[in-house]
C-alpha cells in the first residue's frame, strides 16, 4: 500500500507500510532531544522522508512516524481510508 501526500512539507512523499523494523528519523531540534527515535515496527505505517545519507544504501530514505510527519500526512491517510471504505 502506498499513499501519496499532496500537502505540507512532505508533499510528494509517500505513506508506506514498513516491511522491516526501524525508527523515526525526524529531527526535533537539539533543545527537544534531537531525533525522535520512536520505533517503527514491521507492519506499521510511516511517512517516507528525504534520502538517508547515513545508510550506505543509495535508495534508502528517512522514515517519519505519523505523529512527527504532521497533520497533512494524517489527513491524507484519513482521505485514503474514506475512499477505500466507499464513503466518497
Amino acid at each position: 500500500m502506498t499513499i501519496q501526500v499532496n500537502e505540507g512539507w512532505l508533499a510528494g512523499n509517500f505513506i508506506r507500510r514498513a516491511r522491516k523494523p526501524g525508527h523515526c528519523h525526524y529531527w526535533r531540534g537539539k533543545s527537544n532531544g534531537g531525533t525522535c527515535r520512536k520505533p517503527i515496527n514491521k507492519g506499521d505505517l510511516y511517512c517516507e522522508g528525504e534520502p538517508d545519507d547515513t545508510s550506505g544504501n543509495p535508495w534508502a530514505r528517512d522514515r517519519y512516524c505519523l505523529e512527527c510527519a504532521g497533520p497533512e500526512v494524517r489527513a491524507a491517510l484519513q482521505a485514503f481510508n474514506k475512499i477505500s471504505e466507499g464513503e466518497v
